[in-house]
């Protein structure tokens, strides 16, 4: 969050960097920066209101691509968590099995 008045430039730079710290993996980052943007957000359409709805829809845009991109990121995870609870399950399996 900046202590100026956001602006529509500067909120779209902040959603260009939230995409540029999901890209480098950069998870503690990426969080700051939603909490900002969101902080920003609110700001820029109480100072605004909705006198600037057209100019808007394109930040709209933008912020549907970069929860798309967290989506992603957050199924692949799952995935993966999932994946290495199950080699464990059966690696545990075999260990008992090889016991008895």
């Amino acid at each position: 969050m900046s202590l100026d008045a956001p602006s529509l430039d500067s909120l779209r730079q902040q959603l260009h960097d939230l995409r540029q710290a999901l890209v480098d993996d950069d998870d503690l980052r990426a969080a700051e920066l939603v909490r900002a943007y969101d902080l920003d957000l609110r700001r820029y359409v109480a100072d605004n209101g909705t006198d600037a709805r057209a100019a808007l829809d394109g930040l709209l845009q933008m912020q549907r691509d970069a929860i798309v991109d967290m989506r992603q990121r957050r199924d692949a995870a799952f995935r993966a968590l999932h994946s290495d609870r199950r080699s464990h399950r059966a690696a545990r399996a075999y260990v008992r099995a090889g016991t008895l």
